[in-house]
Protein backbone atom coordinates (compact mmCIF):
# COMPACT_ATOMS: atom_id res chain seq x y z
CA UNK A 1 0.00 0.00 0.00
CA UNK A 2 0.78 3.40 0.32
CA UNK A 3 3.60 4.71 2.79
CA UNK A 4 2.02 8.02 3.79
CA UNK A 5 3.25 10.28 6.18
CA UNK A 6 1.26 8.83 9.25
CA UNK A 7 2.87 5.48 8.35
CA UNK A 8 6.13 6.95 7.27
CA UNK A 9 5.75 8.11 11.42
CA UNK A 10 4.75 5.13 11.90
CA UNK A 11 7.79 3.24 10.64
CA UNK A 12 10.20 5.83 12.23
CA UNK A 13 8.56 5.44 15.95
CA UNK A 14 8.44 1.93 15.84
CA UNK A 15 12.38 1.90 14.29
CA UNK A 16 13.37 4.22 17.33
CA UNK A 17 11.91 1.84 19.68
CA UNK A 18 12.82 -1.56 18.35
CA UNK A 19 16.55 -0.24 17.78
CA UNK A 20 16.59 0.92 21.37
CA UNK A 21 19.42 1.28 23.27
CA UNK A 22 22.17 -0.30 20.75
CA UNK A 23 20.70 2.32 17.97
CA UNK A 24 24.18 3.45 17.73
CA UNK A 25 26.08 0.71 17.71
CA UNK A 26 26.47 -3.01 16.34
CA UNK A 27 24.58 -4.25 19.62
CA UNK A 28 21.93 -7.26 18.72
CA UNK A 29 17.84 -6.30 19.08
CA UNK A 30 16.05 -8.13 21.59
CA UNK A 31 13.38 -9.88 19.46
CA UNK A 32 10.63 -9.32 22.21
CA UNK A 33 10.34 -5.77 22.14
CA UNK A 34 9.24 -5.92 18.41
CA UNK A 35 5.31 -6.67 19.12
CA UNK A 36 5.38 -3.83 22.01
CA UNK A 37 7.14 -1.40 19.93
CA UNK A 38 4.79 -2.53 16.85
CA UNK A 39 2.06 -1.55 19.17
CA UNK A 40 3.56 1.79 20.22
CA UNK A 41 3.50 3.08 16.96
CA UNK A 42 0.08 2.22 16.31
CA UNK A 43 0.55 -1.08 14.13
CA UNK A 44 -1.44 -4.41 14.80
CA UNK A 45 1.32 -6.10 15.83
CA UNK A 46 -0.33 -9.63 15.17
CA UNK A 47 -1.40 -8.64 11.78
CA UNK A 48 2.01 -7.37 11.28
CA UNK A 49 4.21 -10.25 11.87
CA UNK A 50 1.06 -12.38 10.09
CA UNK A 51 2.28 -10.84 6.85
CA UNK A 52 5.65 -10.87 7.51
CA UNK A 53 5.12 -14.70 8.09
CA UNK A 54 3.51 -14.77 5.03
CA UNK A 55 6.15 -13.66 2.88
CA UNK A 56 8.99 -14.98 4.61
CA UNK A 57 7.70 -18.57 5.00
CA UNK A 58 6.97 -19.21 1.47
CA UNK A 59 10.28 -19.48 -0.12
CA UNK A 60 9.72 -18.81 -4.01
CA UNK A 61 8.43 -15.38 -2.96
CA UNK A 62 11.13 -14.79 -0.41
CA UNK A 63 13.61 -14.82 -3.17
CA UNK A 64 11.79 -12.99 -5.65
CA UNK A 65 11.20 -10.59 -3.20
CA UNK A 66 15.10 -10.55 -2.71
CA UNK A 67 16.13 -10.19 -6.06
CA UNK A 68 13.92 -7.56 -7.22
CA UNK A 69 15.04 -5.68 -3.97
CA UNK A 70 18.64 -6.05 -4.98
CA UNK A 71 18.14 -5.77 -8.44
CA UNK A 72 16.70 -2.51 -8.40
CA UNK A 73 19.20 -1.03 -5.80
CA UNK A 74 22.41 -2.91 -7.59
CA UNK A 75 23.67 -0.08 -9.39
CA UNK A 76 23.74 2.29 -6.49
CA UNK A 77 25.58 0.09 -4.35
CA UNK A 78 27.80 -0.75 -7.22
CA UNK A 79 28.81 2.80 -7.24
CA UNK A 80 29.06 2.85 -3.26
CA UNK A 81 31.99 1.83 -1.27
CA UNK A 82 30.14 0.82 1.74
CA UNK A 83 31.79 -1.29 4.84
CA UNK A 84 28.48 -1.02 7.34
CA UNK A 85 25.03 -2.70 6.48
CA UNK A 86 22.57 -1.78 6.30
CA UNK A 87 23.07 0.19 3.58
CA UNK A 88 21.17 2.99 3.25
CA UNK A 89 20.27 5.78 0.70
CA UNK A 90 17.53 8.79 0.84
CA UNK A 91 16.35 10.18 -2.22
CA UNK A 92 19.07 7.90 -4.19
CA UNK A 93 21.87 9.77 -2.05
CA UNK A 94 24.08 7.03 -0.19
CA UNK A 95 23.82 7.82 3.89
CA UNK A 96 27.10 6.66 5.23
CA UNK A 97 26.69 8.00 8.52
CA UNK A 98 23.10 5.58 9.23
CA UNK A 99 22.80 6.69 12.84
CA UNK A 100 19.74 7.46 14.37
CA UNK A 101 20.41 10.94 14.49
CA UNK A 102 21.78 11.72 11.20
CA UNK A 103 19.23 10.34 9.63
CA UNK A 104 16.58 12.17 11.65
CA UNK A 105 18.48 14.90 10.24
CA UNK A 106 18.31 13.65 7.07
CA UNK A 107 14.96 13.62 6.77
CA UNK A 108 14.32 16.73 8.39
CA UNK A 109 15.97 18.51 6.15
CA UNK A 110 14.30 16.98 2.92
CA UNK A 111 10.74 17.86 5.04
CA UNK A 112 12.04 21.63 5.75
CA UNK A 113 12.83 21.80 1.84
CA UNK A 114 9.49 20.43 0.72
CA UNK A 115 7.60 22.24 2.68
CA UNK A 116 6.24 19.91 5.19
CA UNK A 117 6.12 20.80 8.62
CA UNK A 118 7.12 17.98 11.25
CA UNK A 119 6.51 18.46 15.09
CA UNK A 120 9.90 15.54 15.55
CA UNK A 121 11.96 17.91 13.94
CA UNK A 122 11.46 21.35 15.32
CA UNK A 123 14.63 22.32 16.94
CA UNK A 124 15.22 22.03 20.73
CA UNK A 125 18.03 24.38 22.24
CA UNK A 126 20.90 22.72 23.66
CA UNK A 127 23.97 24.28 25.34
CA UNK A 128 27.43 22.15 24.56
CA UNK A 129 30.37 23.02 26.74
CA UNK A 130 33.56 21.84 26.14
CA UNK A 131 37.24 21.49 28.08
CA UNK A 132 40.14 21.07 27.07
CA UNK A 133 43.09 20.72 29.45
CA UNK A 134 46.53 21.93 27.88
CA UNK A 135 46.20 22.47 23.60
CA UNK A 136 45.22 20.24 20.51
CA UNK A 137 47.57 19.93 18.32
CA UNK A 138 46.14 22.06 14.51
CA UNK A 139 46.81 17.99 13.28
CA UNK A 140 44.51 16.71 15.81
CA UNK A 141 41.92 19.17 15.21
CA UNK A 142 40.29 16.44 12.59
CA UNK A 143 39.91 13.80 15.73
CA UNK A 144 38.57 16.26 18.20
CA UNK A 145 35.87 17.14 15.33
CA UNK A 146 35.26 13.94 14.86
CA UNK A 147 34.65 12.42 18.84
CA UNK A 148 32.45 15.78 19.56
CA UNK A 149 30.07 14.64 16.44
CA UNK A 150 30.27 11.14 17.89
CA UNK A 151 29.63 12.09 21.58
CA UNK A 152 26.62 14.56 20.67
CA UNK A 153 25.07 11.83 18.21
CA UNK A 154 25.02 9.84 21.17
CA UNK A 155 23.90 12.20 23.78
CA UNK A 156 20.71 13.58 21.35
CA UNK A 157 19.81 10.53 20.87
CA UNK A 158 17.77 7.69 22.77
CA UNK A 159 20.82 5.18 22.62
CA UNK A 160 21.65 6.58 25.92
CA UNK A 161 18.11 6.63 27.24
CA UNK A 162 16.02 3.54 28.53
CA UNK A 163 13.92 1.73 25.88
CA UNK A 164 10.52 3.37 24.71
CA UNK A 165 11.86 6.38 26.73
CA UNK A 166 9.26 9.17 26.24
CA UNK A 167 10.97 12.25 24.44
CA UNK A 168 8.06 14.17 23.47
CA UNK A 169 8.64 16.91 26.26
Amino acid sequence: GDCDTTTQGQLASFMQCYEGPGANSEAEIDPSTRSPCLDQAGFDAEEVMDRVTACTDDEARLDSIKGTLNASKAEMIATTDYTVFPVLYVDGVYQYDSTWTQLTRTLCGIAADRGVAVSACMPTPIELSITFDGEVAPSDVGAVEAAVLSAVNLAASNASLPVRFATDD
